[in-house]
């Protein structure tokens, strides 16, 4: 592969940070990172460790899809049990749960941001050509959010040494913004993500002759009649 066709490729890679193609990409990289053989014991592990999140709002390893589990209400105290329990099982404090699991979510993150940032710059002289015929008419500025400028100012403003600009004002909206947005990505990872994972997990767990076959057509698969010309899949 040429220099050129390895960069588009991984451009294209990059750009689709959590699809398919970057997904097999990022196991590959986990598995081989990982020398210890893969079995039946330890696939758990690799589960939590690439997919298992932290949720933001209790700062525990997100065990429950529910309002429950919040503070005060009823199932907060089973996600501080599993919170200790997987420290315990990782070998580490509570309070670094956070650096052993989300693995593929970070990395899929990291890489769209850089592609985000690589072409802000790009985006930002588009814009501003499409803002010059209305300059100076009043319009709003991109980016801005007089609420969420006020609560920042709310929390912090007594520990600014000098009021920031509007343009850094909106530059940290948008960082905010931002990765808000990448961690509504994580979805993508849950559903097909989940399936890749499994579907790795029982590759290099099982003989090389065992084949493993990910969200395929049942007319794909051994043993199942091939598809007729005009069916629909």
């Amino acid at each position: 592969m040429s220099k050129a066709t390895k960069k588009e490729a991984n451009e294209e890679i990059v750009t689709a940070a959590f699809g398919q193609k970057n997904r097999v990409r990022l196991l590959d990289e986990y598995f081989t990172s990982r020398p210890v053989p893969t079995t039946a014991a330890t696939a758990w592990s690799h589960v939590y460790q690439l997919l298992l999140w932290t949720d933001l709002t209790t700062g525990l390893a997100h065990c429950y899809e529910s309002d429950k589990t919040q503070p005060g209400k009823p199932w907060y105290g089973r996600s501080l049990a599993f919170h200790s329990w997987l420290a315990s099982a990782f070998n580490t404090l509570p309070s670094k749960v956070s650096e052993r699991i989300d693995w593929m979510f970070q990395k899929a993150a990291r890489a769209l941001a850089a592609e985000v940032l690589h072409k802000a710059k790009a985006m930002s002289a588009v814009a501003s050509r499409q803002w010059q015929p209305f300059a100076g008419k009043g319009f709003p500025s991109p980016g801005e959010d007089p609420e969420l400028v006020v609560i920042i100012k709310e929390v912090l403003g007594d520990h600014f040494a000098s009021e920031p600009s509007p343009e850094k004002w909106r530059e940290l909206v948008q960082r905010i913004r931002q990765y808000l947005t990448l961690d509504n990505k994580r979805k993508n990872l849950l559903g097909e993500g989940f399936e890749d994972v499994l579907g790795t997990l029982v590759e290099r767990s099982c003989p090389q002759s065992v084949k493993v076959h990910v969200r395929r057509l049942l007319p794909e698969l051994p043993g199942f009649s091939p598809m007729k010309k005009n069916d629909k899949p």
